[in-house]
This record gives C-alpha cells, structure tokens and sequence, in this order.
C-alpha cells in the first residue's frame, strides 16, 4: 500500500473516533477524550466541539450533514461568545489561569485562541457568530496596531505567533471584502513589523532578541503561525533555505507533540513549492507520515504526546487536564491536519478531497500558494 493510501485508511480510522467514540447526548457536541467528566467540566466540552468540528470538515464527513446538526454545533459554539465579540470559557477563573506578563495579557492571549478556533469552524460551517468582533476595534488603527505589535514579548515567539495570526484573522474577517482600504492599511503594518524583526539567521523571529534570544525550536514554533499570513496573501518569505534546512533536520526527530508535528509540517508542505530541497522535503513528509500512523492509537484517535504527564487546555492551569497518551479531539484534529498537508504533497489531485479551514490559524493551507493562481480557498 502506497502512503496516500496508508493516510487516506489512517484519517478513515480517526473519522470514526471523532463520530463515534467521543459524543455527548447534544448532536454534533463533543467531549475531549473518553476521560473527560463533562459535568464536571462542562465548558471543555467547547475546545472539544471546534476541534472536532474542524476535522470532520477536514475529512469530509460533514460535506452534507443536516442543517439540523449544523445548527445544533454552531449555536453551542455561539453560547460561549461574550457582547464583546470575544468566545470565553463560562467557568474560567482569574486565580485558575496562567499568569504570564499581567491578567490583562493572559486574558487576551486565551480569549484570541479560543475565538479564532470558534469563528473558524462557524465560518467553515457557513454560519454566522451572534455579535461583531467589536473587541477588536482599538486595532483596527494603524498606530494603535503598531504599538501593539512593538509591545510583542520576542523572547516567547511560540505565544506571540498565536497573537499575532490570532489578530490578522480577525481583521480579515471583520475588514475583508469591503470597500474601505483599512484592511490593506492594517496588512501593510503588520507586514512592516515582521521585516524588521525576522531574524536573517534562522527565518524565525524571536531568536535573534538583543537580550534573551528564543531556543530555534520556540522560533520555529512561533514562526509557524507567523507565515500563515504570507500563505494567505501569496506572498515569499524571506530566508526559507534557512527555515527549509532547520526543518528538515527537525522532523527527522520523529513524532514529538501535536503542535510542533503540525509546525514543521505545516511549513514543509508550503516551502516545497519553493523548490529547493524539494525531494528531501517529499520524502522527509512521507517518512513522517508513516510516523504519525504508527502512532495513532487502536481506537483510531490521536495523543498529543505519550508520554506519563498530562495534558491541560491552553493557559488554564488549574482547570481541565487528562493523562497523555490518550487519543483526544486536539491531537486527532491537529494530526489529521498533518496527515492531509501531507498526503495533498505527495498527490495534489487526491488530496483536493481536503476541505481546510480558510481562516488563518492551525488548520489553514492555501493549496494555490505561490502556484500563479488566484489566491481562492477551498469552497
């Protein structure tokens, strides 16, 4: 059996997990993992519905699902958006998250998470979000956008890499496709900053700060999420032979957690089109592939890493946690992502199956980048 077909049975496997292993008695309602107490932790059943959501979209599986179930999942996801725009956790506490700079910055860092994950899979599911992303509205001005990107803490680019993509994918859905030229003005910022701070040594940001220099690894990370915005505006990044060799020398470190699996996928499966190293970069994805579907659990669900710790939602660290190892809606999403970029590299005509997210953030592959068409996403 060749890859794409050991990839294309490994996803059927994960499909059945999400569909049937981890239901609530809501329709379309997740919970994380077998293990999840859902009375006991109600609001993780949200992380779970998106995760899931997204993958079966993924998939395929929700192609022409009723409207009855669609509307079902997008108006549990919409009951955890706030009057500000923002989707919050109904039972988070400020004496159970991680304190990072200030409250003020955890806050923003969890809540620009967790509402890029919602109105990425209400989008993909063709439904609407209950109130404007009005908490936005501060950067939506270009000074103001500027010093909120000067105020990025560099020396923890894998966190400001999720702002950052966080942010421009609420600009762009809220500024895209209007007359206004804001939207343009607010991307020419955000394209402004990242020239000054990439570092020409690595490709990444963070690794070269003036006084506490990112681990390459961090930077690479961050710089994940980072490049979504050239992806979706077709644009080159600079210094990809550096990026390409880190990358191909990282994935050769085999399967690690979900998050980084997917970093260094995401960027090989991109820069392939660059055309240096090509071939390492095919058969370096194939050799990881096989390495994701050894990996995959008997039930046909992903761990984020197997190892004797635990896993914990982002930032919440004194809420919902669960053994590693076990297969989880996150990391069966996540891998699968992985596992799709993958198989489209190695049979672009097959892989046009995938229907991936078309907002930026984890998920999200412009399968025209840099190819000399229009930059339109998946339908």
């Amino acid at each position: 059996m060749d890859m794409v077909n050991k990839i294309d049975d490994s996803l059927k496997r994960a499909e059945n997990f999400l569909l049937n292993k981890v239901n609530t008695d809501r329709p379309g309602i997740k919970k994380c993992s077998e293990y999840h107490d859902i009375v006991k932790y109600p609001d993780m059943c949200l992380p779970a519905t998106y995760n899931a959501t997204h993958a079966l979209i993924l998939l395929g599986a929700y192609k022409n699902i009723e409207e009855s179930l669609r509307s079902s999942i997008a108006e549990y996801i919409c009951s955890y958006q706030i009057e500000s725009g923002a989707f919050r956790f109904k039972n988070m506490k400020n004496d159970e998250i991680w304190k990072g700079r200030d409250l003020n910055n955890t806050w923003q860092y969890i809540d620009f998470h967790v509402t890029n994950y919602c109105i990425g899979a209400l989008k993909s599911l063709e439904k609407p979000w209950r109130y404007p992303l009005n908490f936005i509205q501060e950067w939506t001005d270009q000074e103001n956008l500027e010093k909120w990107l000067e105020d990025r803490d560099l020396t923890d680019p894998w966190m400001e890499g999720n702002n950052i993509v966080n942010l421009a994918s609420f600009l762009i859905c809220t500024l895209e496709g209007k007359e206004d030229p804001k939207l343009q003005e607010l991307t020419d910022v955000l394209f402004a900053w990242h020239d000054r701070h990439q570092d020409p040594q690595t490709g990444f940001w963070g690794t070269n700060h003036p006084l506490k220099p990112a681990g390459i690894m961090q930077g690479m990370a961050g710089a994940a999420h980072n490049f979504h915005l050239y992806y979706y505006y077709d644009r080159e990044i600079p210094y990809y032979k550096k990026i390409v060799d880190y990358c191909l020398q990282f994935i050769k470190g085999g399967v690690r957690s979900a998050c980084l699996d997917i970093d260094v996928v995401d960027i090989l499966a991109n820069m392939w089109i660059y055309g240096y190293r090509s071939d390492e970069i095919l058969e370096s994805l194939a050799e990881f592939g096989q390495k994701l579907i050894s990996f995959q659990n008997q039930d046909g669900g992903f761990a984020d890493e197997k190892s004797n710790g635990v896993r914990r939602m982002d930032g919440w660290v004194k809420g919902y946690f669960e053994p590693q190892g076990l297969s989880n809606c996150f990391a069966t999403w996540f891998r699968c992502a992985s596992l799709a970029m993958i198989s489209y590299l190695l049979d672009s005509e097959k892989g046009s199956r995938f229907k991936f997210r078309n907002t930026v953030g984890i998920g999200y592959f412009n399968k025209k980048y840099l190819r000399g068409n229009d930059n339109e996403q998946d339908a």
